[in-house]
């Protein structure tokens, strides 16, 4: 079991139009996760692990500069789902 502090740096953009939202920050969050070791030697080992991570959520205000057409917000909430694989050797 393992679990505590997470942090995410990231740059948020709208695809197909250079636009960057938000600019580039590190969001603070936490984390949870399990994983599962096999030892199918005495020196060979496999495991598995999942991880969730959640970060801190962010609202944008912006104006949409065509027509004058007002503004446009939306709240940004970023998660990650994780599985990791691994191979090991003991010496």
């Amino acid at each position: 079991m393992t679990g505590g502090a997470a942090f995410v740096s990231h740059e948020t953009s709208i695809p197909f139009t250079g636009i960057s939202i938000g600019g580039d920050d590190t969001r603070v969050g936490w984390t949870v996760g399990a994983g599962l070791d096999y030892a199918f030697t005495n020196n060979w080992f496999t495991g598995l692990e999942y991880r969730y991570s959640q970060y801190e959520a962010k609202s944008f205000v912006y104006p949409i500069p065509i027509l004058n057409l007002g503004f446009v917000g939306f709240k940004q909430e970023l998660s990650n789902n994780q599985i990791t694989a691994r191979v090991g050797y003991k010496f």
